[in-house]
């Protein structure tokens, strides 16, 4: 009987495969008027369309939808704009994207299209925030691009960053894929090198900050980026990187009303690699040593004998291992929010309020890495007259588990032939034998002896009051706090991971630390309009402080019983 062609092998093989071609025939009944039919139906050639989606200011559009119309043939613009479609060459393309006019595009054989879209006429009324000002977007000149939080929130997302993905231009938005993990950023490239980062600065609700991951994406009623040095300037050398300004939920006037939302959902690997089993990869190793003049059962420290210990050394047949089935698994997402918002308006004076809290949690496609988040956030405002007060704090707890080692690598490089777990093992898990290499860690052990937590705890928020002296002429005071406290770990226990490499002596280290940011910040604010102009000018001073502390304690001994370290 025949082999089957074998499958994709770790180790590479020279062959020489002889193929001849074979174009089998088949043959279709059909009638007279079915093929008089046929014969008579013109086939529209189709044609490969390259080009590139632009904004009002010639900037590449990412994310934009390209369709043939009455059809679902379509895709999608790159970072950069750019798309490849295969349509008829008769066909019409329908170009859409979200805060800009749709436009129809007739193809006429050509392969080369460009299209530069013009923002909707309903969204220049849409007000925006920009630096210390709030202007309607028509008057504003500079480079704002601002979120469609509604449709963002629709899909399900750790951070409000992974909210921006494929739908600002200008903003290059790169995840790692970790659970809970906050993507990095750029806006229009990077502006800054060094300690400094090269991320955006954050701005919530007045409050300065590079942590975005403790904010809670359904919190969010605004998000706005400044992308040029005119938005930016007024936030000097930290706005270096562009700016993101972010405005959160507040309560509206009428009867107190009560919202819950929540959703699961799973996350699976798309796709995994197809690696031989322990007898294929055995039958090809047998090849190798032999094409090699090795004997496979004693070349000294790469034997096929010590891949396994079976009785004697001997090939066991019966241990099988598919690494990537034992280390991938199918993740876990689940988010609920409730909240709770209402306020009352009389003729003196307006109130307002909300109250929201938020449980998050996201479990890998591999085992180990784990994110949860607890949120709390109290909003309230009161306006009198030329008085404006307004509160905004927030109450965050993060529970984060981190990924050990390079198990991706690992799963593709452990031969089949070892097992997962080998209680003869210090630790418990299978890493081969002394009498072969086998060139990688065990990925699940590495996910149970290395154990790196971190801890977050946060209160952050801004009082702030305004007072207009006149229509055209505002003082502003913001006072701002964000409080962190935090605890890292890294433990470890003592075990074999590798084949000749060992973990001496179990360990333990932590990392604790707090700091506290405040922020104080008084503005005046003119705005008048002089006939067909306007006259927009603003006055005003910063004060920061920013306080660290920390410590780091390790020690060594340690044994893992019943899920706590303690000393052995």
């Amino acid at each position: 009987m025949k082999k089957p062609v074998p499958k994709m092998s770790r180790l590479a093989i020279p062959a020489l495969l002889c193929c001849l071609p074979f174009q089998p025939y088949t043959a279709a009944a059909a009638s007279y008027s079915e093929f008089l039919a046929s014969s008579l139906t013109v086939q529209t050639p189709d044609v490969t369309i390259n080009g590139r989606i632009t904004d009002e200011n010639g900037e590449g559009l990412p994310g934009v939808n390209v369709v043939v119309k009455g059809t679902t043939n379509g895709t999608q613009t790159g970072a950069d704009g750019s798309y490849t479609l295969t349509a008829p060459d008769n066909a019409t393309l329908v170009i859409s994207y979200v805060g800009y006019t749709s436009q129809e595009i007739a193809v006429g054989g050509r392969t080369t299209i460009n299209v530069g879209l013009v923002p909707d006429a309903k969204a220049l009324s849409e007000v925006v925030v920009v630096g210390y000002l709030t202007e309607d977007r028509q008057n504003v000149s500079s480079s704002v691009s601002s979120l469609d939080v509604k449709e963002a929130n629709k899909a399900p997302v750790a951070t409000a960053t992974q909210a921006l993905q494929g739908r600002l231009p200008g903003v290059q938005v790169t995840g790692s894929g970790g659970p809970g993990a906050a993507p990095i950023v750029n806006i229009r490239g990077i502006g800054t090198l060094g300690n400094a980062g090269s991320g955006p600065l954050y701005v919530i609700d007045g409050l300065w900050t590079d942590n975005i991951r403790d904010l809670n994406p359904n919190d969010i009623e605004s998000l706005t980026v400044l992308k040029d040095a005119s938005s930016t300037a007024v936030y000097g050398s930290r706005g270096a990187n562009g700016v993101v300004q972010i405005t959160t939920k507040k309560g509206k006037a009428g009867a107190p009303a009560i919202s819950f939302n929540g959703y699961m959902g799973v996350d699976q690997i798309s796709k995994t690699y197809n690696l031989t089993n322990a007898s294929e990869w055995a039958d090809r190793a047998v090849i190798a040593y032999q094409n090699a003049g090795l004997d496979p059962l004693n070349n000294g420290q790469n034997s096929l004998a010590g891949a396994v210990k079976g009785p004697g050394g001997a090939f066991d047949p019966s241990i099988d291992t598919d690494w990537q089935d034992e280390f991938f698994q199918t993740g876990r997402l689940e988010d609920y929010n409730l909240s709770f918002s209402g306020g009352s308006s009389g003729e003196k004076s307006t109130t307002n309020f909300l109250i929201s809290g938020e449980y998050f949690h996201q479990e890998g496609i591999v085992k180990g890495p784990d994110f949860q988040r607890y949120s709390l956030r109290l909003n309230s405002g009161f306006t009198r007259g030329r008085l404006r007060l307004q509160e905004n704090v927030q109450l965050t707890h993060l529970d984060v588990t981190l990924l050990n080692g390079a198990p991706f690598i690992d799963v593709l490089t452990m031969l089949p032939s070892i097992p997962v777990y080998d209680p003869a093992n210090e630790g418990g898990f299978g890493t081969g034998s002394t009498r072969l290499n086998t060139f990688a860690t065990n990925p699940i052990g590495a996910q149970a002896l290395l154990n790196r937590t971190q801890s977050d705890n946060r209160l952050a928020g801004n009082i702030s009051a305004e007072y207009s002296f006149f229509d055209f002429l505002t003082y502003r005071l913001n006072v701002a706090m964000d409080g962190h406290t935090y605890s890292n770990a890294d433990a470890q226990q003592s075990g074999i991971l590798r084949q000749n490499t060992r973990i001496n002596t179990s360990s333990l280290n932590e990392f604790l630390g707090y700091d506290l940011f405040l922020l104080g910040e008084n503005t005046l604010n003119f705005n008048k309009r002089l006939g067909d102009h306007t006259v927009n000018a603003l006055v005003g001073v910063s004060e920061q402080s920013l306080r660290a502390h920390n410590v780091q304690a390790g020690g060594q001994g340690y044994t893992q019983a019943g899920g706590n370290i303690s000393s052995s």
